[in-house]
Formats: C-alpha cells, structure tokens, sequence
C-alpha cells in the first residue's frame, strides 16, 4: 500500500521569543507499508518550512487534519525532523507501524509537544496504488 500527501500549513505564525512570523510550508511525504498485515511502514518526507536549525516531531495520524485523533505509536517513536540552515528536513525512516487499508490517515509535524494548537504542517495522504 502507497500513500502519498502534500503539506498544507496549519499554525498561521509563530511569535515566541522572535517577532510574529506568517508560516510558509511545502514538501512531501509517502508511505510505503508492506508486510504482514501492512507491519512495516517506509516513510519518505521532504519538508521546507520558514524554520531553520530546529528538530520537529512528526506523527502518522488516522482521520483528516486538525480531528484532535492521537497518533498510531508513540510520537517518541518516529523521532524528529532534521531542519538545516535552509529550513529544509528530509527523513528516510522505517518503521514497525502497521497502517489499514482504506482507512484515512494524515501525517503531521510540529513546532513542539504534540497537542493540535502545535502543528504547524499538515499532509492529508492519499492511497496511489
């Protein structure tokens, strides 16, 4: 099973220490799931956000963007996104996440922790197989 997704952005700014700053988001994530049971799940994600230099968490979740829904492991489990200088992360990662088929699921990425008022990027995924 492929899923594929495009990153929309969903915290409008970010305003903590530095001045209020509208978020600009792009990049891509697919999810390739194999094994018994859809056990195994190779994750591609290639985001570009106005961040440089930071660590974001990321989850998969069931059900569209912005439903509150917890995600399918831990969030420890699928570990940071990498932002450069640029503001660009790339991870290639797999992981023991099993993914149902026909069941919707979105994958989001966060400023910190991992409640709904801190994401800042979300990509809805579509079956493409």
């Amino acid at each position: 099973m492929v899923l594929k997704g495009t990153f929309k952005p969903i915290l409008q700014s970010t305003g903590a220490v530095r001045a209020v700053e509208k978020i600009r988001v792009s990049g891509s994530v697919t999810l390739i799931s194999s094994g018994v049971a859809n056990s195994q799940t190779r994750v591609r994600l290639d985001i570009s956000l106005n961040l440089s230099n930071e660590q974001l968490p990321w989850a998969i979740v069931p059900g569209a963007c912005g439903n509150g829904a917890i995600a399918v492991a831990a969030v420890s489990k699928f570990g940071a996104i990498d932002l450069g200088s640029s503001g660009r992360g790339v991870l290639e990662s797999d992981l023991a996440v099993s993914l149902t088929p026909g069941v919707l699921y979105h994958v989001e990425v966060y400023s910190a922790g991992q409640t709904l008022d801190a994401v800042l990027a979300c990509a809805v995924l579509t079956r493409v197989e």
